[in-house]
């Protein structure tokens, strides 16, 4: 079965992502002199994201950063909010997210209700590859969380050579190389890491297009469409589809789910066979497939696929080294039914995968969502609840933290999230959303840019 892991290694990290280097002084200057705090967090159950058992205690928070962890006089915060013996952690980081249009929902509600604080977006091929003009809108249009990118290796390609189904000639690969090679080469020189990332339900999700021969897409959906206008290539695609069906071991299209389709909203939330059966009358896989085509050719849909494996997941979040990711784009309620993963992903390993089936423990899904993404990104003041590190922070119940979101109602925000704090602004309390725009862009060591 299809599992969704996503090699990531520091050769494609290091261009757009985000590193803030502390100083001995800078994290002195931080603490400041002053006698008040900005915000207290008091009487929390603290899980600070290494992975050692949660403790008892308070933190003060002071210009954006936390300033101490203990014992805290609330007396002298501006601020000061009791979390009732709840979970204290530090903010989620979402290392696999699609959030390219992220400005145009500033506030990123799913995400921070889920208790995200930080989103890595420029992933699966494709990105900005102008870095510096993305992460400048950041300034421009602020956020409720932090971003970073990747420069994409097929956002490269297709800046260089289009959508051409070939290897590039020399001049191209030149100017591929320009835009990403050094680092490469230097990330090389420093040894490789690898990891992976991995969402919490057993669907994948992506485009209808997907299930369409690679050859037929080439150079782009123009021309896979007037490929199509060829009796022959239509046989063929027909021919290499019903040989993937079975290769996969699926009987029919049943497990792809539309997720939105624009040419006729009726269809979302349906699966390919029972639309072809509504449209056509028929339940054959080859007019399942000529039904494909059909929305393929009217500009295609976003899926939802059921085809992945239970075990698998639980396998593969037992790994020391698995990150818990998202997938997803910012969502807000519409007539679309996207994965569920948007609106629930970190909640449900809290809630279904530690509190329910004990798989690990809370604070091992806790590293994996915060120091474990930090360290694999480089982002050095961000993943812990530590003196001097930024104050990105969610409390939580762990005893009643679930996601909501299922297949058929998505659009539902979790239950047990009560506060996220970014930079030390808190973007969510007692269940609401404020107007804080405190998220900062995050960049690389190896970024060449200027913001």
């Amino acid at each position: 079965m299809k599992q969704t892991l996503r090699l990531l290694s520091l050769a494609f990290l290091a261009p757009a992502l985000a590193l803030v280097a502390l100083s001995t002084a800078q994290t002195i200057a931080s603490r400041g002199t002053s006698d008040s705090y900005d915000l207290v967090i008091t009487n929390a159950r603290i899980v600070d994201g290494s992975g050692n058992p949660w403790f008892r205690g308070d933190v003060a928070i002071k210009n954006g950063r936390i300033v101490r962890v203990g014992r805290i006089n609330s007396a002298i915060s501006n601020h000061t909010i009791d979390a009732g013996q709840k979970i204290l952690a530090p903010g989620f980081i979402d290392v696999h997210t699609h959030v390219e249009s992220i400005f145009n929902l500033p506030e990123a509600e799913n995400f921070v209700r889920m208790g995200v604080t930080s989103l890595v977006t420029g992933n699966c091929g494709s990105s900005s590859t102008d870095v510096a003009q993305f992460l400048r809108q950041t300034q421009d249009r602020p956020l409720a969380v932090n971003l970073a990118t990747l420069v994409a290796h097929g956002s490269v390609r297709r800046k260089v050579i289009g959508l051409a189904d070939r290897a590039p000639n020399a001049d191209e690969l030149r100017q591929m190389e320009r835009i990403t090679l050094g680092l490469v080469r230097d990330a090389r020189s420093r040894g490789l890491m690898v990891t992976v990332d991995q969402y919490a339900y057993t669907a994948s999700s992506t485009s209808l297009d997907s299930r369409l021969p690679g050859w037929l897409r080439a150079d782009g959906a123009e021309e896979g469409r007037k490929r199509l206008a060829d009796p022959a290539t239509r046989d063929r695609v027909m021919v290499e589809m019903k040989g993937g069906l079975k290769r996969n071991g699926f009987k029919d299209y049943s497990y792809a789910v539309v997720a939105s389709y624009q040419s006729d909203k009726s269809f979302n939330g349906k699966s390919i066979a029972e639309i072809t059966k509504l449209v056509r009358r028929k339940k054959d896989v080859k007019s399942q497939i000529e039904q494909i085509i059909a929305m393929y050719e009217a500009g295609g849909a976003s899926m939802v696929y059921h085809g992945m494996s239970e075990d698998d997941i639980q396998r593969i979040m037992r790994e020391p080294f698995t990150m818990i990711a998202s997938d997803s784009g910012v969502r807000r309620p519409d007539e679309s039914v996207p994965h569920p993963r948007g609106y629930g992903n970190n909640a449900r390993v809290l809630g279904h995968y530690v509190r329910e089936l004990k798989l690990i423990s809370l604070e091992d899904a806790i590293r994996k969502m915060s120091s474990l993404p930090a360290q694999t990104f480089g982002f050095r003041d961000r993943g812990m609840v530590r003196e001097g590190f930024a104050a990105d922070l969610v409390l939580f119940d762990d005893q009643i933290i679930s996601d909501r979101a299922t297949f058929t109602t998505p659009h539902q925000f979790p239950d047990g999230i009560h506060l996220v704090v970014v930079n030390g602004s808190v973007v969510l309390e007692q269940d609401q959303m404020t107007t804080s725009r405190p998220g900062i862009a995050l960049r690389g060591p190896g970024y060449a840019g200027t913001l």
